[in-house]
Order: structure tokens, then sequence, then C-alpha cells
């Protein structure tokens, strides 16, 4: 199937009413698209990819905080800012990264009790593992 065929599949997928969170004005955006999947895609794009943005820079002006998301959601979201960071300013840095993982927990609900917890752990080389992320091999 190509692209071209695709797009009514895509244009209805995106049509659905929970595609969007309520509210979102994203419905619209896909609506004004009449039918058109791909046409839709791009204009969703349009209003939120760093390519399309005249300041992209402004995208990642702040870490994100965890108040009231679980700490999956909390990490999840942090690692798309460092993403999207590593896009707009050409540099890439992860949570495996020292200075990132100070950020991220500084940030935590419970930023005091896990910074005291982990902080030998943090320093000894034996046990630096547990603050690092899963590398695959490739």
């Amino acid at each position: 199937m190509t692209c071209q065929q695709s797009s009514t599949l895509i244009y209805q997928l995106l049509s659905q009413s929970m595609m969007f969170p309520i509210g979102s004005p994203l419905h619209d955006v896909a609506a004004n698209c009449h039918g058109n999947g791909l046409k839709a895609l791009k204009a969703i794009l349009q209003r939120s990819h760093p390519a399309f943005v005249d300041e992209p820079a402004t995208l990642v002006t702040a870490h994100p905080k965890q108040k009231d998301k679980s700490l999956l959601e909390y990490k999840m979201e942090a690692e798309d800012h460092l993403q999207m960071r590593a896009v707009v300013k050409g540099f890439s840095k992860e949570l495996d990264d020292p200075n990132e993982l100070d950020v991220f927990i500084n940030d935590m609900k419970c930023s005091a009790f896990v910074q005291c917890v982990t902080r030998d752990e943090r320093r000894q080389c034996a046990l630096l593992h547990k603050c690092q992320g899963d590398n695959e091999a490739t």
C-alpha cells in the first residue's frame, strides 16, 4: 500500500474522537484536511515539530517536573525533553549523564529522600551501574 493509498485510512484514524485529548485543537486541524490523511499529518506536525517552529529553542526552556505524575510518566517526559533538546540545540544528553540525573532527581516529588539514598551509590564506581539505563548492544 502506498502513502497515497493509505491517506484515507490515516484520516479515518486521526478523525476518531479519542485520537486527541478532549478540547485539543488537533481535532479541528485534522477535520480541516477534508479526508486527506497525509495533509492532516503534516498540519499536525507543523504545530509542534521543531523544524516548523520559528524559535525552536523555546520548546525546551525548562526541564519537566514530576508534580502529580507517576515516576514512569515523569521519566518518559524527561527523556522526551532531552530528545527534543538534542534536536533543537544539536547536542545529546541522556539521563545516564550525571548532570542530567542531578536535575531529574532534583525535580522529583521526594527529591531530598532520593538524593540522600542515592548519593553514595552514585559516587562509587562499583555501584554506578545502578544509576544508568539499559545499554543495548548493537
